[in-house]
């Protein structure tokens, strides 16, 4: 058992634009540790302006005003002080956190503050789940770019996490390639895990994924009939896709074609990362399409606000397949409520934790579907929403 003396944590001076850490591990108080590391003081510089950066040895973690440091081993020395500042006292020590419960949550950087993903974090702690008490969640980020899981996931499974919680087809992808054996929770996929060979079957996965499906391609059809309906001078429809993910591409063609049979003319208008979009903002400036319809996915739900700024500020109507990008700004969405979703993900990370095999956790589908309208985006564009689809409406943000 380590005692409290077993770290000892400074903060010195600034230097630039870094925060020099230093980190001593005392081996006398816990013989753990690996040979040549005793008495060693790791050196970490934190850059200001990023949320993580890592060395050989240490990772640090910075989440808002909370800074966690964690050594490489699976060993967790402490939580500082929730001022930020290192030189407050060590309120967790290595020894309380053995037992610690270790997740991943894989996502984007951008979606942190939806209430989508605040969603699965009080679904643990409706279960008993207290963060830095008995589970610890190891966050790491994308930022829309999808050739950076596979990489993400390789090294969660490096530092041996006891679950990872993907929130993406491609996250849920990379870590499938990356673990045939570390439970795996999927939620958010838009395609049929099935079809795609993530699972053997929904009612018996098999392997080690399981989770919950958000078939938005199930969707398109009727999405884009109360597009219609929304917006009554609808007819050239602009499609914002990100050409680098499979999954939106199957999107962009499917609303071609639900499209065609509704009597719009479609367009696809392609990005592959963030420097896009003012390029496709440009064009579109210039097309002027009726409506725009935006895909969900990493790159796009990662410039979420970027988009739905772009459509009011040019007065185009944008329709969206998550709630979220319409209280970003966007007019209106049709689609799954995935807070269920995410907060049912919760329940099946307690489940695994438990003893139950993910292969023994059937996959489950969306039951509720809403139809969000932002009416003061529509006064922005100047649009008048017509009374039969406010009626329809689960949620009207005004």
């Amino acid at each position: 058992m380590c005692s409290k003396e077993f770290l000892g944590l400074e903060q010195t001076k600034r230097r630039g634009a870094l925060i020099r850490v230093s980190l001593t591990v005392n081996q006398k108080l816990c013989p753990k540790i690996e040979d040549g590391c005793p008495g060693k003081i790791f050196n970490v510089d934190i850059p200001a302006s990023v949320e993580a950066c890592a060395d050989h040895q240490t990772r640090v973690v910075v989440e808002q005003d909370l800074t966690r440091i964690v050594e490489r081993a699976d060993l967790y020395d402490c939580l500082a002080s929730k001022t930020g500042s290192f030189a407050g006292q060590i309120r967790k020590h290595l020894a309380d956190l053995f037992l610690v419960t270790r997740l991943h949550l894989q996502k984007d950087a951008q979606l942190v503050s939806h209430t989508i993903h605040r969603a699965f974090p009080r679904g643990l702690v409706e279960l008993g789940y207290v963060e830095g008490k008995n589970v610890i969640m190891e966050y790491r980020y994308a930022e829309g770019k999808i050739d950076l899981f596979p990489e993400l996931a390789a090294e969660l499974v490096r530092i041996k996490v006891d679950i990872i919680v993907a929130a993406s087809d491609p996250a849920v992808r990379a870590a499938k390639n990356a673990t045939k054996t570390i439970p795996i929770v999927m939620v958010g996929v838009g395609r049929d895990p099935v079809e795609t060979g993530l699972v053997e079957s929904l009612a018996r996965p098999g392997g080690n994924i399981t989770g919950f499906t958000s078939p938005v391609f199930e969707t398109v059809g009727k999405r884009l009939e109360l597009f219609k309906e929304t917006v009554p001078t609808l007819v050239r429809v602009a499609v914002l896709y990100d050409a680098a993910s499979p999954g939106n591409l199957l999107h962009a063609k499917e609303v071609q074609t639900s499209g065609h049979a509704l009597g719009l003319t479609v367009q696809l208008w392609e990005v592959r990362g963030p420097d896009d979009f003012e390029r496709v903002f440009a064009a579109l400036s210039q097309e002027r399409p009726d409506g725009l319809y935006v895909p969900g996915g990493p790159l796009t739900r990662g410039n979420e606000k970027r988009i739905v700024d772009f459509a009011v500020r040019s007065g185009i109507p944008s329709v969206h397949d998550s709630r979220e990008a319409v209280e970003a700004g966007g007019l209106i969405c049709y689609g799954s409520v995935l807070v269920d979703q995410y907060r049912r993900t919760a329940y099946y990370v307690d489940k695994i934790l438990k003893g139950t095999r993910p292969a023994d956790l059937p996959v489950e589908r969306p039951i509720k579907f809403e139809l969000v309208l932002n009416l003061k985006t529509a006064q922005q564009i100047g649009l008048t929403i017509p009374p039969e689809v406010l009626f329809q409406a689960d949620k009207v943000i005004k």
